[in-house]
């Protein structure tokens, strides 16, 4: 058996408080909006918006309906570092976000690691020695502290470059 290490994640939607925020949000919503009746959402001038609270309705409907989906699919991803065999494994069995799927790639077919925190949108990529993303691999399915993860990794594997690009 593996024993775990500090590169080892994974994350299951029954753990992520995002899922868990998502289903109270929704059925909060929800639940508010059968709180007021259609005809009486008017403001001091006298204008009526009914179909705010329809919009309300379906909105959260939707937004607990996916989480509860979410928890009961309890889909799960994350990475695995072997160091025996100097391997990265990861894998997302999530069935809304086939993108991911799983993949294994050697550490030696490994040039660098780019990690850009120069936008809300934060991205980790494993770059090979031919200058290509590696497919499938991608900063969803790691913890959320990417620069730390890079550099333990780098520190296990010295021949790889990190890139890492701040505001």
């Amino acid at each position: 058996m593996t024993e775990k290490n500090d590169l080892d994640f994974a994350l299951h939607s029954r753990r992520d408080f995002t899922v868990w925020l998502a289903l109270v949000a929704g059925v909060g919503m929800a639940v508010a909006s059968f709180s007021l009746a259609p005809g009486e959402n008017c403001d001091e001038a006298g204008h009526c918006y009914p179909y705010f609270v329809w919009i309300g309705r379906a909105l959260g409907s939707l937004l607990g309906l996916g989480a509860l989906y979410a928890l009961l699919q309890n889909a799960t991803h994350g990475v695995r570092f072997l160091p025996d065999t100097q391997e990265l494994v990861w894998w997302s069995d999530s069935k809304a976000d086939s993108r991911f799927g799983s993949g294994r790639i050697s550490m030696k077919s490994v040039a660098r690691i780019e990690v850009d925190l120069t936008s809300d949108n934060t991205t980790v990529r494993l770059i090979d020695l031919d200058g290509r993303a590696v497919p499938g691999f991608t900063e969803a399915l790691l913890p959320r502290r990417y620069e730390a993860w890079a550099k333990t990794l780098v520190a296990r594997c010295p021949h790889i470059l990190l890139n890492i690009k701040a505001d």
